[in-house]
């Protein structure tokens, strides 16, 4: 099955805090966290940090492109406001993270703050 690029990407509004995937990424898990990616990695033959690395680049790629995509895709200030850390880099995607992964956590609080502005 090949799927395309955006499969799981669906900006609607989101009440609460929780997300998920429509995928399945480990056992039953389907969080939206990247505890749960860094729990699946080893299925993919991916050790730690090599796993936190790539995050880490989908995180800075998100954060550099922002402005750039949003104005492609004429989204209006309001509605970037509203996507940023809601529909993307949500802080939901940090829980279970705690202080086992600090710099990850502060790459991820640095990318909301530059989407943010």
């Amino acid at each position: 099955m090949t799927l395309t690029p955006a499969y799981d990407i669906c900006p609607q509004g989101r009440t609460g805090n929780v997300a998920t995937q429509a995928m399945l990424l480990k056992g039953q898990d389907r969080s939206s966290t990247l505890e749960a990616c860094l729990n699946a990695a080893t299925d993919y033959q991916l050790g730690e940090a090599e796993a936190i690395a790539i995050v880490e680049q989908q995180i800075a790629a998100i954060a550099e492109n922002w402005a750039e995509v949003c104005r492609l895709a004429d989204v209006s200030p309001v509605d970037r406001a509203l996507f940023a850390s809601r529909q993307f880099l949500n802080g939901y995607c940090l829980s279970g993270i705690e202080d086992r992964h600090v710099g990850l956590r502060d790459v991820f609080m640095q990318a909301v703050s530059q989407i943010q502005a």
